[in-house]
């Protein structure tokens, strides 16, 4: 993992004493499924709707980071769980501001339909969720210029809502969050990386409904080449009654997923014998060095 040479240079390290009670959360409920986004990237209670009510599907899900400093010889991660020991992640872009944590402790929500509004002139001024868009850090404090990705109408580089400029997404809903790792509390260092994640889903009809996809940026603003980096995700399923789940991997397939372990997810808040699974499948990662000599991408070459 390697800086690259247009980011910019952060001088020193910040520490927050950001608590989890304080995160912002917002919800994405586009389809059959409905997921609280917190503003530390992660997701907690991830439900599917069946038949009058939500069901759960995932108690928590969160990003793991690790890589080594050969200069150093110094393991760095970034592996939170529930947050019982702290937060590995906080709110907002790396940044020499004391406070950023704070100001960029937000979850940035926004609907395709009021998108296309805005764009037909449908709307009553500047819609709120399109006005908020993080699109620009603070350059002053040592935090990129360039962060929530926008569709520039008039190319002049900068988001201004009021020339037509608006949030540019994936999907029929999508959250947008920025945070990053300088808390580094599950091992006392962190990778000094900024994650932008946005989480999106579609309204087809078909079998998107019930998928929700997340795009994951993870800049290294550290200063600091990583070698053997590797990125996870940390995921708690919660199959209705979770007493009786039983977790897989498929390691060709690049997923992990969940099933009952019996015919029937008893209990008030099970599937009955209407048993759902859960899964969550990496599409895409990082490029692979060229010339590595691995089959990153299993495919026999």
């Amino acid at each position: 993992m390697k800086k690259s040479a247009t980011l910019l240079s952060i001088c020193g390290i910040l520490f927050s004493t950001f608590s989890y009670s304080q995160l912002a959360v917002d919800s994405i409920e586009i389809n059959t499924l409905k997921a609280h986004v917190y503003s530390d990237g992660a997701i907690e209670e991830m439900e599917t709707f069946d038949d009058s009510t939500y069901k759960p599907l995932m108690y928590a899900d969160g990003l793991w980071l690790a890589g080594y400093d050969t200069s150093t010889n110094t393991l760095h991660q970034s592996a939170q769980t529930y947050r019982q020991s702290g937060l590995d992640f906080i709110p907002g872009p790396v940044s020499n501001d004391p406070n950023a944590s704070t100001t960029w402790n937000k979850v940035y929500r926004v609907n395709l339909q009021t998108l296309t509004d805005f764009k037909n002139g449908n709307t009553q001024g500047i819609p709120q969720e399109i006005a908020d868009w993080p699109a620009h850090g603070d350059t002053t404090m040592g935090e990129a210029y360039y962060l929530a990705p926008f569709v520039d109408v008039n190319n002049d580089g900068h988001y201004v809502p009021s020339d037509g400029d608006y949030p540019k997404i994936k999907g029929d809903e999508a959250i947008y969050t920025i945070f990053n790792d300088i808390n580094g509390r599950t091992t006392g260092n962190g990778l000094g990386v900024e994650v932008h994640s946005m989480i999106y889903g579609y309204l087809t009809g078909g079998i998107e409904d019930s998928i929700l996809f997340r795009e994951s940026r993870i800049i290294n603003r550290s200063g600091t080449d990583y070698s053997d980096a590797y990125m996870s995700t940390f995921a708690d399923f919660d199959l209705g009654n979770s007493f009786d789940d039983v977790n897989g991997t498929n390691i060709w397939a690049n997923s992990i997923f969940a099933y009952n372990g019996d015919l029937d997810d008893e209990g008030p808040g099970g599937f009955g014998q209407k048993l759902a699974t859960s899964g969550i499948r990496l599409l895409k990662g990082p490029p692979a060095p060229f010339g590595d000599g691995k089959d990153n991408d299993k495919d026999g070459c």
